[in-house]
């Protein structure tokens, strides 16, 4: 139901595919032989990846630079717009709803891996912020139904009692112990982003 996979174990087996696309977009950038298909395929790609990676201003630059062409040749792509739009605005609830879509067969696992990494932000949020969360909220905030929240909660290792869940903060953290490089890698990414 949750997800159980870690969130680096996912990222990780993103990493060489996300800088393999970014080679391929400036390789293929202004060439007229490429087939739609495949540069919509591409786009669809690049943009998934840094959503998993929570990269949202890249992944806004990906829709943005996107051809109108491509945009229209894959609707899968439109559909991965509204996941980011619903990202961009924290609308948790929105971005589940989005993700369950019905996406194409070879798209389907990065999209799982997606919803996978929101519910662990999503978690690791309520964990450090609330003492306790009524269960409607907790639903829509991690995409619960609501029959299976004492389930969730199982899952988590949280309490759950008188429609309230109780999370605990033993939820690992993403920040934890981040190497000096990676700290100043997403300064210089912010700063840069700001500057645009």
């Amino acid at each position: 139901m949750l997800a159980t996979e870690k969130p680096e174990d996912i990222r990780w087996r993103y990493a060489s595919k996300l800088s393999e696309l970014e080679r391929l977009e400036v390789d293929r950038a202004g060439r007229d032989d490429t087939p739609l298909e495949a540069l919509a395929d591409m786009y669809f790609h690049l943009m998934a990846i840094y959503l998993i990676k929570d990269d949202l201003p890249n992944a806004k630059f990906v829709w943005k630079r996107a051809p109108d062409p491509v945009k229209r040749a894959l609707p899968a792509f439109k559909l991965l717009h509204q996941v980011f739009l619903a990202l961009w605005g924290r609308q948790f609830p929105a971005v589940y709803t989005a993700l369950q879509a019905p996406w194409p067969p070879a798209m389907q696992a990065t999209m799982d891996d997606l919803r996978s990494l929101t519910v662990h932000r999503a978690t690791s949020i309520l964990a450090k912020t609330y003492e306790n969360v009524a269960a409607e909220d907790f639903c829509s905030f991690l995409g619960v139904n609501p029959p299976d929240v004492e389930k969730a909660c199982a899952e988590l290792g949280w309490r759950f009692e008188a429609g309230y869940i109780f999370p605990t903060a033993n939820v690992s953290s993403e920040s934890e112990a981040i190497p000096s490089e990676q700290q100043l890698a997403k300064l210089t990414d912010f700063v840069s982003f700001l500057e645009c």
